[in-house]
């Protein structure tokens, strides 16, 4: 799959949530939450874990849109909803290139029309608005695509040291983002370790210690 396929898949994905970029009104609670969290920083600054809420957001759900906000990005509802767009666009498109590194042709051909399926006739709000969980997803799908990319390039000797250290990097800001992705993060870092595992223990060592480094990044911001 080449990058104009990418690339056209990404804006068909776009153009078919154009019409709720509009929509005056917030889809679900968690856009009021994420906007005024946003609001919120521009006053009192960009403090870790001052941001968090009562339902489990953390710093980076928020972070975001509080850039666009000092920025001179008005945050409104029709704003928050075209970066809902963005993210699920970006997100199908990485699912997609995930599908097609691990099943090649026909897995990626299932995934398009599942993918495609979904944009087109997944009018809900549960598809539609910006969440709490919709950049933690994404830093899922980031973290999901190092990890395929880094165990198809790794020989038996030796480790994409910079793809292992993104897998962690990518799971932490997910975690930062979204306390509940804690699990599928954890999952993530583990198995870039048990994939290489099978070639030998060094190189396993190795990819283990790459995430483990990539993963304290975020935490030192």
């Amino acid at each position: 799959m080449n990058k104009k396929n990418l690339i056209v898949f990404f804006f068909f994905c776009l153009v078919t949530r154009i019409t709720s970029f509009f929509y005056p009104y917030p889809f679900n609670p968690d856009e009021g939450l994420i906007g005024a969290g946003a609001l919120r920083q521009i006053y009192f600054g960009f403090v870790p874990w001052r941001d968090l809420d009562s339902i489990g957001f953390g710093p980076i759900t928020n972070w975001p849109v509080g850039l666009m906000a000092l920025a001179g990005i008005p945050i409104t509802f029709t704003v928050l909803h075209i970066l809902a767009g963005l993210i699920w666009a970006f997100s199908a498109t990485l699912t997609l290139w995930i599908s097609f590194l691990l099943f090649e042709r026909m897995g990626s051909y299932f995934s398009a029309a599942l993918l495609a399926g979904i944009s087109i006739f997944g009018w809900t709000p549960d598809f539609l608005h910006l969440s709490g969980a919709s950049f933690p997803n994404l830093f899922l799908l980031l973290a999901a695509c190092c990890l395929v990319l880094g165990l198809k390039k790794s020989s038996d000797n030796k480790i994409q040291v910079p793809l292992a250290a993104l897998v962690g990097f990518f799971c932490s800001l997910a975690a930062l983002g979204k306390l509940q992705t804690l699990p599928p993060s954890l999952f993530l870092c583990l198995f870039t370790g048990h994939g290489l595992l099978q070639r030998n223990y060094r190189v396993a060592l190795r990819g283990w210690v790459s995430c483990l480094l990539g993963g304290l990044a975020p935490w030192l911001l």
